[in-house]
């Protein structure tokens, strides 16, 4: 566990509008769920393999995400992806509002 400095940290960029990377979140299960989720250490071997390792897990898993900015690298790994076995994946895409 943490201090609680990332959270703040992230809730600061949220509500005075900056943009966030991957490297402003943090999930301690990202580290332990794979030990324990076969499938899932799995797709994180593809994802390395394929030179991304910016992901995410959602909650204590076993789903992933990601942040990007470029909607050609999203659809670029989309396109990687979709034969793999027992994985879906999903290009979703916001609107930049803050939080108030």
């Amino acid at each position: 566990f943490t201090s609680g400095a990332i959270t703040s940290n992230l809730k600061d960029k949220i509500v005075t509008g900056k943009t966030l990377n991957n490297e402003d979140l943090f999930n301690v299960f990202d580290l332990i769920v794979p030990n324990y989720i076969p499938n899932l250490k799995n797709i994180i071997k593809i994802l390395k393999n394929i030179n991304f390792e910016e992901f995410h897990l959602a909650g204590s898993g076993p789903s992933l995400f990601f942040i990007i900015y470029d909607l050609k690298k999203a659809a670029y790994l989309q396109k990687e992806l979709i034969n793999i076995d027992s994985l879906d994946s999903f290009v979703i895409q916001s609107h930049n509002q803050s939080v108030r």
